[in-house]
């Protein structure tokens, strides 16, 4: 009786590699979505204080007289507010930006992989096809050398 032989993929270095870049990239994806999590995080806050002064704002002008120096003060601290949110949201855009062609990437790299993982599927069905056939003959040939054997007893 034959020992079996393993099947062995030839393209494994290959798959391998692949599922390392696609690893990578997830890994930066991850990264990504943080970085924006935290920027809308950042945003969100930032709108919130500008509502408030604003709020807060409206509230001390009903409540007391405001000279025209305090009234231009805090226009300048609201534009400072507003550049800042518009300063905010390029960044948040930006890395929206960066996530989304990383996510191209990632999808690029998956492809890639389920090809060559497909390929080994198809070639391990071939083996096992071959194998298979290669152990029936083995076993044929066996089982006459037995009968053989025994109509010369």
């Amino acid at each position: 009786m034959s020992r079996a032989k393993p099947f062995r993929y030839v393209l494994q270095p290959v798959l391998t590699t692949r599922q390392w870049t696609l690893d990578a990239l997830m890994q930066d994806l991850q990264e990504a979505n943080a970085a924006v999590a935290e920027a809308e995080e950042r945003l969100a806050a930032l709108r919130k204080r500008i509502e408030q002064a604003g709020a807060d704002q409206k509230q001390s002008m009903a409540s007391s007289h405001f000279s025209a120096d305090q009234v231009a003060l805090f226009a300048r601290y609201m534009q400072e507010l507003n550049e800042r949110r518009r300063e905010q949201h390029g960044a948040l855009s930006e890395l929206e930006e960066e996530r989304d062609a990383l996510i191209e990437r990632v999808m690029h790299a998956r492809r890639r992989v389920d090809a060559v993982e497909k390929h080994r599927e198809k070639a391990h069905r071939t083996f096992m096809r071959l194998h298979a056939g290669v152990q029936c003959k083995a076993d044929d040939d066996q089982w006459l050398m037995l009968q053989a054997h025994r109509g010369m007893s």
